[in-house]
């Protein structure tokens, strides 16, 4: 039978897989109570057949200790003898009726054992079922609005987000800002907030970087059980893009236009006092020009320092991934972790100096930024994030982020499933190995009077 490709198919499997072993175990428990029953009846059956074998025997060695006659004497012996092979014969057959109680005690405990895995495995499944049917419903809704509705005309290159980037609301937004700002004011407002937004960017790559890591690991480490850690690591990463455009696409889209009307419809940025003043600071032979361009280039080389530093952490990542054991010596003395330091020290190098050189000039560019109230700077941001917005929903595949949820959901559903059968093998093998270690015990237990009953030719 193929394995389930949702949760919920994975979760209905489990419950039944636990309720058919809880109706098998119920049988196999009341059949070895039956049995233990029979065996303690035949037990005791035998053992009274032998007390009253004893006894007759005890008579007739009273019997021949009195006799006067030899031909008396001689006859009861003989009876005596065959008195004592059926005791011995009893008394092999006991001991046979005792390894049958005791196999029958221990089928009875690990039928019991066996109810109270597959009740406890059936409650839990219940559970997972339920929470399966909440999570699974989530699912389908995220994969219908993904790609239906007002969703999936915004996306792509002839989508709604597309549109709007070549549509006259970010032109007019966009002519406002760069009218009213000067040009190099603008570039480096612009580079501080890329690598602001590239700070955020490295770290959910490292973040992603470090989880694929953990599920490799696992995955390889820790047999099926991984393979489910694993697989949920990589369902949530899933559901989270879904989600993401599922819930807040449009949104997004609304929020990224409104930013851009309320650029566009602003017949200025700036009052005129305030442009004055600012042309005004921008002119000194275009000292602060040169401290916009020193701003954006330290903020450049910030980003490229940024990207330098992800890169050397994920090349020790790497390492350690592999031993984390290793010393701090020998993680440095690897060929990548060896190449990603130095670019990282010339990135470090280059960001060095140019903090340099804008921290010359940092006074004359403060100055020069302060002539722009905040309204206008929060223009500005608006109309960055707008565009930033704009690009990101124009390139979402939302029927890519379908296909993942569906194949993260499909991998974890089998793991799920080869985890819960390779659990029923587990719990077999382990009671399959007591009870011949059972047997193997009351064997040994019994091995002197089993070795002269088999000398004697008891049975």
């Amino acid at each position: 039978m193929p394995n389930p490709e949702t949760l919920p198919g994975a979760a209905a499997l489990a419950h039944d897989l636990h309720d058919a072993a809880k109706q098998k175990a119920r049988a196999g428990l009341a059949a070895a109570r039956e049995a233990l029953a029979e065996a303690r009846g035949r037990l005791a059956d035998r053992t009274a057949a032998l007390a009253g074998t004893e006894k007759k025997i005890a008579r007739k060695r009273a019997e021949i200790a009195a006799s006067e006659v030899p031909a008396n004497a001689e006859a009861m012996i003989a009876e005596l003898e065959g008195l004592l092979v059926e005791s011995r014969a009893l008394q092999a057959e006991i001991l046979e009726r005792a390894d049958e109680v005791g196999e029958a005690e221990a089928g009875a405990e690990s039928a019991a054992a066996a109810l109270a895995r597959a009740e406890s495995g059936l409650t839990a499944a219940k559970a997972a079922a339920r929470e399966a049917a909440s999570s699974g419903a989530a699912r389908t809704a995220w994969k219908a609005s993904a790609t239906d509705g007002p969703l999936a005309a915004l996306a792509g290159p002839a989508g709604d987000a597309a549109g709007t980037l070549a549509g006259p609301e970010f032109s007019a937004a966009r002519s406002r800002v760069e009218a009213d700002l000067p040009v190099e004011m603008l570039a480096a407002a612009r580079a501080a907030y890329e690598a602001a937004v590239g700070r955020i960017e490295e770290l959910e790559a490292a973040t992603a970087a470090a989880e694929d890591r953990l599920a490799a690991e696992y995955a390889a480490r820790e047999g099926e059980r991984g393979a489910v850690k694993a697989g949920r690591i990589r369902l949530r990463r899933a559901e989270r893009a879904i989600r993401e455009w599922a819930e807040r696409g449009m949104e997004r889209y609304e929020r990224a236009r409104t930013r851009l009307r309320d650029v566009a419809v602003a017949s200025s940025l700036l009052t005129p006092a305030e442009a004055a003043r600012l042309a005004a600071l921008g002119g000194d032979e275009g000292e602060s020009d040169e401290a916009a361009i020193a701003r954006a280039e330290r903020e450049e080389k910030r980003a490229a320092a940024g990207a330098a530093q992800a890169a050397y952490d994920d090349a020790r990542l790497a390492v350690l991934a592999r031993d984390a054991t290793v010393d701090d010596e020998a993680i440095a003395a690897d060929d990548d972790v060896t190449a990603a330091k130095d670019t990282l020290d010339d990135a470090l190098g280059e960001l060095a100096a140019a903090v340099a050189a804008y921290d010359g000039v940092h006074a004359k560019f403060a100055a020069w930024s302060a002539a722009v109230p905040e309204s206008a700077w929060r223009g500005v941001l608006g109309f960055l994030e707008a565009e930033r917005t704009l690009n990101t929903l124009k390139d979402v595949d939302p029927q890519g982020l379908v296909d993942d949820l569906a194949a993260a959901e499909a991998a974890l559903s089998g793991a799920l499933t080869d985890a819960e059968r390779g659990a029923f093998t587990l719990a077999f093998l382990e009671a399959e190995a007591a009870a011949r270690e059972g047997r193997l015990a009351r064997a040994r237990a019994g091995r002197q009077p089993r070795m002269i009953g088999a000398v004697r030719g008891d049975a």
